[in-house]
């Protein structure tokens, strides 16, 4: 039951609803709480990768440990509840753009679901396996 692609879809749309419920009762526009929140997202991808390289080993442990979380939350849930929030507050479905988008149309791939959630898994499991290397890394020292 908590394996079904049903169940765990449901749960997401669930987290989803919750989530668009507590942003209606702020007097914000749509539009504007969609910017913010594909900002944080877009930000936070960027930020893990720069975390790679910049930041102390305590910090870097931490980001890690949520980018870990993340990670297996868009897995289990199959696709990011942010990503969901992000396009129901869409105005204009037809012109929602991802956050994988970008790198989509650079890599020359259509825009579609299964791209965005297959890409989403590689550009992940590259900023995991990064690091694991700085792990073995810092740790062989």
């Amino acid at each position: 039951m908590f394996l079904s692609k049903d169940f765990r879809r449901n749960i997401r749309r669930i987290l989803t609803d919750k989530i668009l419920i507590l942003i209606n009762n702020f007097n914000i526009p749509h539009n504007v709480v969609e910017f913010i929140i594909k900002s944080f997202h877009f930000q936070h991808i960027t930020w893990a990768y720069i975390s790679l390289f910049l930041l102390p080993i305590k910090l870097f442990i931490i980001i890690f440990i949520l980018s870990v979380i993340l990670f297996l939350l868009f897995v289990y849930l199959d696709g990011c509840v942010l990503s969901n929030i992000e396009y129901k507050l869409c105005k204009n479905k037809k012109d929602f753009i991802n956050i994988i988008d970008p790198y989509l149309h650079i890599l020359g791939k259509e825009i579609n679901t299964n791209n965005r959630y297959f890409y989403t898994l590689y550009f992940s499991l590259i900023y995991l396996l990064g690091c694991i290397i700085k792990f073995v890394y810092i740790y062989s020292k």
